[in-house]
């Protein structure tokens, strides 16, 4: 499992240093331009599916290990799933919550520097987990409501 584990990552690692996806996108346009262009931002759907099976034979390896590495790494488990449980709102949020600064930024005509630029992140990434305990840390909740009404009928 290490060696599957280490591997898959090195392999993941690979196909980023070497930009497969765009290579195999490029390769695909010249070939399959009509196709191609049809799939719009999905043109990388090939080295999309390359990272995906990478990273997934890397995570079933990761789960079969137990070595010093893992239980390193299991210490942190529990931060780690908070973080994780905010992922959904992130992705769901991310969008609005730029445009919502951006607009801030241009009315206040703040100055584009680095430091108004993290700024901003952060205040994308604070209002996407405000927006998760709204919306994401409610399905305990949600599901028990459901359970109810269901039960109802």
């Amino acid at each position: 499992a290490t060696m599957i584990f280490a591997a898959s990552s090195i392999g993941y690692l690979l196909v980023f240093w070497f930009d497969v996806p765009v290579a195999i996108r490029n390769v695909m346009d010249r070939y399959w331009p009509s196709g191609m262009g049809a799939l719009g931002a999905s043109r990388t759907f090939v080295g999309d599916y390359i990272l995906t099976f990478l990273f997934s034979i890397n995570c079933l390896a990761y789960a079969s290990m137990d070595n010093l590495f893992t239980r390193s790494v299991a210490r942190f488990e529990t931060g780690a799933r908070l973080c994780g449980s905010y992922t959904f709102s992130l992705y769901a949020f991310h969008t609005p919550l730029i445009a919502i600064c951006m607009l801030i930024m241009t009315m206040v005509q703040a100055p584009r520097t680095p430091a108004y630029g993290v700024a901003a992140v952060g205040a994308i990434v604070v209002g996407a987990m405000l927006m998760g305990r709204i919306t994401e840390h409610k399905r305990k909740y949600l599901r028990d409501l459901l359970r109810k009404c269901i039960s109802r009928q």
